[in-house]
């Protein structure tokens, strides 16, 4: 099996996270961090501690393709649709 190293933004402090994770599990974690984002963002009774475009940014930086940066804000399903894309 095949390892491949992925950058993982850490939106609740400044810290870059590097793991060697397969590329399944990669998909899984954005997935789910893209859940987490939606989540945090629409529930009016949280403290935003993510924002939408933080989350394009990563994955941009992290695949080294700016076309995710063209999602229009708060199209969560565009974002799973770019990973299952990319993956």
């Amino acid at each position: 099996m095949r390892l491949h190293r992925i950058s993982i933004l850490d939106m609740h402090t400044p810290i870059i996270i590097l793991s060697i994770l397969t590329k399944p599990t990669q998909k899984v974690l954005l997935i789910c961090k893209t859940c987490s984002v939606k989540e945090n963002l629409n529930d009016s009774n949280e403290d935003k501690i993510y924002s939408f475009e933080d989350l394009l940014f990563v994955l941009s930086e992290g695949w080294e393709d700016s076309s995710v940066l063209d999602i229009p804000d708060g199209d969560y399903n565009g974002v799973i649709n770019a990973i299952n894309a990319h993956y």
